[in-house]
């Protein structure tokens, strides 16, 4: 058995995905990441979902019940540029469930066909611009990607004999309180069951009038669409019939000797072999519409994206940015499916109605990751899986957002149930599909017994979560407490149930410099001496949770304000959380102070000298400083310094150079730059350099400029030159001798007091 894949993207980078038949090693990116593919290459060509306010709705409707234009001039405009093709509602008219629909404003989203030329982003990105449209969600296409009766020997997920606390402990409940009732209806969103199956026949609602197959949301038609088995393997797990003498039993499936009907099963079918574009909005309202009260959904999100094996860190942040606010068809639908499965137009229950609302299942993902926009939606019901052994499934998503755990199979041991044709299979089937349906048999189980008048999806979820047994998994890869279907049925729902007490310890900073570490304690404590699990917002390499404490790097995060928050879960699956806001500063350049000199330095050659410079510079966020320098000609001076900032200069031969003297902090630095003259120790003037080209520098040996008054000479004593200038050790007097032959000549000079005959030889 292959294993199979449903991919589908709303908005413009999510990927739909069959939470799981086959386990699958945890997605990893690789050494080097794929490069980025062409978001368009994701989605269905030629189609979006828009989502219409009211007035622009009430137009759309009045222009195609007159066959003309939308009426909404921006959106007939792009008719042209798109190629538009037809504009239809998501949710058809519902007839007798119509105003409900509309209550629910699933009137107002439509599907857009245009040219399938255009591109998708193209396409989407000018409906976003129209007045009028509230959102717009891309599709991507349908891959599959899953998983007294001779075989309950093998159904360990149901009576385990080898492993204490590990099948969902239903036998119990089979033999006090119910093993089903045909007046339960659950809704199977998966691929189509095979209805004519000898363990199922009896337990599964014929889709279409004539009765040929499941209700088929990919083409509206009777048509018995193939698939690889998977909706008939979670439809099995729920609802196979029991103690027949044929393959497996069910979790609901009634007892065939007693003459005891099992629960129903609505067969939606949304996706097949060939990866056609399934409709699972109008699917999860179907089973609203038609008596269902469960929702049975294994399929979800993956972090891979573009399905090419490998999550790259740029996908799992777009991934990680997404909530079911983002998605606002499941959220619109989802919300309908739970306020009116089992109801009337006003949410009233109906008088043959078991239940009032519904109860929306889903499983949670094979990829081993801590997060999914859709399933973490608060009134889902999500489900992780774990193996024979009781432990995690190496597979199973995992995070505070799971609500329960099931058996789901992992390593050799899998999910037996019925197959395609009249088979049977287990070894192969194991994901969080697999766990899934086993949450859906036992709600069906308890609105077999408890069902009827006044009774609630409210209290439904809560005798599943509030029933389930302590877990024995890994704290750091949370998947909620173990199902219990006899915890279920006998769980007292009149003992309150308290969060921890969760409590920050010390007083927490409000501000860190860019270089500061802080570290933020806590304490927790739970009512009911239950394990804590925790977890942290926002993940950042930056910010990391061990044992009680927060450890907040300001050096690995960007400057800005970021609110933690940490929350604790314990078995019952109730919450407390504690927030704290920080900003990281950003980091500020070391300033120049005062102290730093304004003008230059002379060092005899030969000679050193020292200076402080730290004392030239100061770092705003009070941060240590390090120090560096260099001069610009190292042939005539050498430069070091010290950690503690003392500068050491050594002058070589004489000349005019430039020192550099850099303090960093780490992040930012800061230069002075100073002039350095080397002058001849012992002598108030001198020259450089000795051996000249066609200039020769002549400089008096202090800071202040004196007049000076200077001429060439000859080797035979002719005067060649002579003149007057303002002269220091900084300002030099500049001889050009470019119209002189290579010789010896003397300069005779007077400057400051100082008088002297200096020599040199042009080349």
């Amino acid at each position: 058995m292959k294993s199979l894949t449903c991919h589908l993207i709303p908005l413009f980078a999510l990927a739909v995905a069959l939470a799981a038949c086959r386990a699958e090693e945890p997605v990893a990116a690789p050494e080097t990441p794929p490069a980025k593919a062409n978001p368009d290459l994701f989605y269905i060509p030629g189609r979006v979902s828009v989502q219409f306010d009211d007035a622009t709705t009430r137009m759309v409707e009045e222009a195609l019940a007159q066959g003309q234009p939308t009426k909404v001039s921006a959106l007939d405009g792009l008719l042209e540029d798109l190629g538009i093709k037809s504009l239809r509602r998501v949710f058809p008219d519902a007839g007798e469930w119509e105003p409900r629909t509309r209550k629910a404003g699933l009137h107002r989203f439509y599907y857009v066909e245009f040219n399938d030329e255009v591109p998708v982003t193209k396409a989407a990105g000018s409906l976003a611009e129209v007045p009028g449209i509230v959102s717009v969600t891309p599709q991507l296409p349908v891959r599959s990607r899953a998983f007294n009766d001779p075989y309950f020997s093998s159904q360990w997920h149901f009576y385990n004999t080898r492993y204490k606390d590990v099948d969902i402990n239903v036998q119990p409940v089979w033999e006090q309180f119910t093993v089903g009732s045909d007046k339960v209806i659950v809704s199977v969103v998966d691929e189509g069951v095979n209805m004519n199956h000898e363990d199922l026949a009896g337990n599964v609602i014929p889709g279409y009038p004539d009765g040929t197959g499941s209700y088929n949301f990919n083409n509206d038609t009777p048509t018995v669409v193939p698939t690889q088995g998977h909706g008939t393997h979670v439809a099995g797990v729920i609802a196979a019939t029991s103690n027949n003498g044929l393959g497996v039993a069910g979790i609901a499936g009634g007892d065939a000797q007693k003459g005891i009907p099992g629960v129903r099963i609505l067969s939606c079918q949304i996706f097949d072999l060939y990866g056609a574009q399934p409709d699972i909005y109008r699917a999860i309202k179907h089973g609203a519409d038609h008596g269902a009260v469960i929702l049975q959904c294994s399929w979800g999100f993956s972090p891979d994206l573009d399905h090419d094996g490998f999550t790259t860190d740029d996908e799992i942040a777009l991934y990680r940015s997404y909530t079911i606010d983002d998605l606002p068809e499941y959220k619109a639908v989802l919300d309908y499916f739970i306020k009116y499965a089992g109801c009337d137009n006003d949410g009233n229950q109906l008088p043959d109605s078991p239940m009032k609302g519904g109860v929306a299942i889903f499983a949670s993902g094979n990829d081993n990751f801590d997060y999914d926009p859709l399933v973490s939606y608060e009134p889902l019901i999500a489900v992780g899986a774990f193996g024979a052994t009781g432990n995690k499934a190496s597979y199973s998503n995992y995070g505070d957002w799971l609500d329960i755990a099931a058996p789901g199979g992992d390593g050799k041991q899998g999910i037996y149930s019925t197959l395609l044709g009249n088979s049977y299979g287990g070894s192969d089937w194991q994901g969080t599909s697999m766990a899934c349906p086993h949450v859906s048999g036992v709600a069906a189980l308890l609105v077999s017994y408890f069902g009827g008048p006044g009774f609630t999806a409210e209290e439904c979820r809560a005798r599943i979560l509030r029933g389930a047994r302590a877990n024995f998994f890994d704290s750091s890869r949370y998947i909620g407490k173990k199902l219990d279907a006899y915890g279920a049925f006998t769980v007292d729902l009149s003992k309150p149930i308290l969060p921890p007490v969760l409590t920050w310890e010390g007083t927490l900073p409000t501000e860190l410099g860019k270089d500061e570490t802080a570290v933020l304690s806590f304490s927790c404590e739970d009512p009911a001496g239950e394990r804590v699990f925790f977890s942290l917002k926002p993940e950042l390499p930056g910010i990391v949770l061990e044992e009680n404490q927060i450890t907040v790097n300001a050096q690995e995060l960007k400057p800005g304000n970021y609110t933690l928050t940490l929350t604790a879960v314990n078995e019952d699956h109730v919450k407390a959380t504690l927030s704290a806001n920080i900003t990281v500063l950003a980091n500020r350049a070391p300033v120049v102070t005062e102290d730093c000199p304004s003008g230059g330095f002379i060092v005899p050659c030969g000679t050193t000298q020292t200076l402080d410079v730290s004392t030239w510079f100061k770092d705003p966020d009070g941060e240590p400083l390090s120090y560096s320098a260099r001069v610009r000609q190292p042939d005539l001076a050498q430069v070091t310094v010290s950690e503690e900032g003392v500068l050491t200069l050594e002058g070589l031969q004489a000349g005019l150079a430039t020192v550099d003297v850099e303090a960093s902090d780490g992040l930012d630095s800061k230069v002075v730059s100073l002039p350095l003259a080397i002058s001849l120790e012992g002598k108030a003037l001198f020259l450089y350099p000795a051996v000249a080209g066609n200039q020769v520098y002549v400089a008096y040996a202090s800071a202040t400029p004196v007049k000076a008054s200077l001429a060439l000479f000859s080797a035979t004593g002719a005067q060649l030159w002579q003149g007057e200038a303002q002269m220091s050790a900084f300002r030099p007097v500049l001889i050009d001798l470019s119209k002189y032959a290579p010789g010896v000549y003397t300069v005779q000079v007077q400057a400051g007091g100082a008088s002297d005959v200096l020599s040199f030889a042009k080349m």
